[in-house]
């Protein structure tokens, strides 16, 4: 009767340190999930913020280039204007025409 005491005693032993066991293992794994997850949610960040960048530098470039588009199309304009102005030769007139477009005298 001793001998099936221990056993049982033992037993039980056996259960509460695989219960221990288990529940150390399922805080390691909660552990690494919330780990893996916040390295997967900074790379994210990181990879939004590299492509917002990008995207921010292709909208200048692109903006600087209709701005110059537009500001060669106006000094083509204003030759033109200046060319079939009746007083052509005036400097007036060429000031005149360069200060409206913003372009350099």
């Amino acid at each position: 009767m001793k001998e099936v005491i221990e056993r049982i005693l033992q037993a039980e032993q056996d259960a509460k340190q695989m219960v221990r066991d288990a529940r150390e293992e399922a805080r390691r794994l909660i552990q690494d999930a919330r780990s893996s997850c916040h390295e997967i949610v900074e790379r994210a960040r990181e990879d939004a913020r590299l492509e917002g960048q990008e995207l921010l530098e292709k909208a200048r470039q692109d903006a600087a280039e209709e701005r110059q588009r537009i500001l060669d199309d106006a000094g083509t304009r204003a030759d033109l204007i200046g060319q079939s102005a009746s007083i052509e030769d005036s400097p007036v007139i060429t000031r005149a025409v360069h200060r409206l477009c913003g372009l350099k005298e």
